[in-house]
């Protein structure tokens, strides 16, 4: 009975750790010198390749977060990866902004904008959001590498999508760096913590017992 008790609290904690669906990332890190694994979109233009260093406007040279290689987008392109995700999964990725324009005020012309997406039935963004443009950047500037992270708050599948668009000038296309897409680690509910307590408590009733009995 005691080796039942405790297979039935061992079960019930790997359950719980395998329970959580990690997003399964297919070339994250364009460790694979393309884009296997991913889709690409093209247009007026722009270009999507993968590269070991790329240097900004004024000299900035940027090279790899995680392995040898990143990806360049330069307006405007975009690359995407079909995903299935569960509600409180996570997502994290290096991204940096080269601006290689000068944007117009008033009108707002010349504003290249770098975005992540996560896209759902017809291509169509359920999410978006701007990682810099040339307005928060300044002119000509660069970000240096940052890390995003998005937490999905409910169950689905679609695809994650990252891209640079340039904004009425074709001649100075700025570029937006991706590298080390990642399944980030999920916050657990407050249920599966009880559960997962529970399971522990009773791991450590068993222990108990087993040590009266020897005593």
């Amino acid at each position: 009975m005691k080796r039942i008790l405790t297979v039935t609290a061992c079960a019930a904690i790997i359950g719980w750790a395998g329970s959580a669906t990690a997003l399964s990332i297919t070339n994250g890190s364009f460790e694979t010198g393309n884009f296997s694994g991913w889709s690409i979109t093209e247009q007026w233009g722009g270009s999507a390749k993968v590269v070991t260093v790329a240097e900004a406007f004024k000299g900035n040279t940027y090279t790899a977060t995680d392995g040898r290689y990143m990806a360049d987008l330069t307006a405007t392109s975009f690359v995407q990866q079909n995903q299935t995700w569960s509600a409180g999964e996570s997502l994290s990725f290096d991204w940096a902004f080269l601006g290689m324009d000068a944007r117009v005020p008033i009108v707002n012309w010349f504003n290249d904008t770098a975005l992540f997406e996560i896209v759902g039935a017809n291509n169509v963004p359920v999410y978006s959001v701007v990682l810099a443009d040339i307005l928060s950047t300044g002119n000509y500037n660069d970000t240096g590498w940052q890390t995003f992270t998005y937490t999905f708050t409910t169950d689905g599948s679609g695809s994650i999508r990252f891209g640079v668009q340039n904004k009425t000038s074709f001649f100075q296309d700025s570029v937006l760096l991706v590298d080390n897409v990642r399944s980030a680690a999920p916050v657990p509910e407050p249920t599966t913590m009880l559960l997962f307590g529970t399971g522990l408590l009773s791991l450590a009733a068993v222990g108990r017992r087993r040590a009266a009995s020897k005593a």
